[in-house]
């Protein structure tokens, strides 16, 4: 009986000492609760900067938000005369540090929306003509008026306004090996070495001896008769600019054979005999440039 009335004291105390714990820890999650809280309200309630839109100041209209390394073709956009506004979050905070670097160099403080870089007279933004050329534009927010109160965090973003360069034909190059010989001639051409500005499309050469045409861009091509040929190169580029060169190649008739020609005053006669060969009648499409008579009779041969 005592054993049990022992026992029955032991597990009152254990109980005692697990509530005082479990209050304890009740307080610890407790605060804890209020840190992450006051964390949360600390970060989603503090005054940030959330995006730059580009502004069109002669009609008062956004154009678009600036995305960071974004290039603006000048020719997208209805005028140069611009303005630059802050977005934050809340929309109105205390004030807004602006600055923009490149072409323009300004700063601005402003402590009403709409934050605007120039300035604006209640949302009559101010015209500033942009120049060609990169800019860095930057914004820090304040919880206070004229940059006072608790800073928020610097935003900077980068981006160019361009005027791309106009499409520029090809330019054709064109090359052969050999660009002459006797028929039938065999040659390599060469247009890959052709340039353009973004990229050549299409190749088409005009061998002029009455064949295809090759769309190949290193096309081989045998000339079967002789003949000066006045082969054709056009390259052509994606936007359908093209250009025209030419190469001449001089096929000649392939070398013929002489045809010897060989008489002799007297044919006939007693020995000792005396006889007078001509071989100059002899003929080539060039020239004969070597003679031989072998007589025949043991006797040095002649040239």
């Amino acid at each position: 009986m005592l054993n049990d009335l022992s026992n029955f004291t032991y597990s009152k105390s254990q109980i005692a000492i697990h509530s005082l714990y479990e209050q304890k820890m009740t307080r610890k999650r407790y605060l804890i609760g209020l840190i992450l809280i006051f964390a949360i309200k600390v970060i989603y309630c503090q005054d940030n900067v959330v995006g730059f839109t580009l502004i069109d100041a002669n009609l008062d209209s956004n154009l678009f938000e600036l995305v960071d390394g974004q290039q603006i073709d000048v020719n997208s956009i209805p005028s140069t005369r611009l303005n630059i506004r802050v977005n934050t979050n809340p929309p109105t905070i205390g004030s807004v540090f602006l600055s923009i670097t490149g072409p323009l160099n300004n700063t601005m403080n402003e402590n009403y929306a709409p934050y605007a870089l120039f300035g604006d007279n209640g949302g009559d933004y101010v015209a500033v003509p942009f120049p060609l050329g990169n800019y860095t534009v930057s914004a820090t927010p304040y919880s206070g008026s004229d940059q006072s109160g608790t800073q928020g965090a610097t935003v900077s973003m980068q981006f160019s306004i361009v005027e791309p360069v106009p499409n520029q034909p090809p330019v054709a190059v064109a090359s052969a090996t050999p660009i002459s010989g006797d028929a039938p001639l065999d040659v390599a051409f060469t247009g890959s070495n052709s340039t353009d500005d973004v990229a050549v499309t299409n190749y088409l050469w005009d061998f002029k001896d009455g064949s295809p045409t090759s769309t190949i861009a290193d096309p081989m091509h045998t000339f079967a008769a002789a003949g000066t040929y006045l082969v054709d190169l056009t390259v052509e580029d994606v936007e359908g600019l093209t250009n025209t060169t030419s190469i001449s190649i001089d096929v000649n008739i392939p070398n013929q054979p002489p045809v010897a020609v060989a008489s002799a005053i007297p044919l006939s006669g007693d020995a000792p005999l005396d006889v007078a060969f001509t071989g100059s009648n002899s003929t080539d499409d060039v020239a004969v440039t070597n003679y031989l008579w072998d007589f025949k009779d043991g006797s040095p041969t002649s040239t």
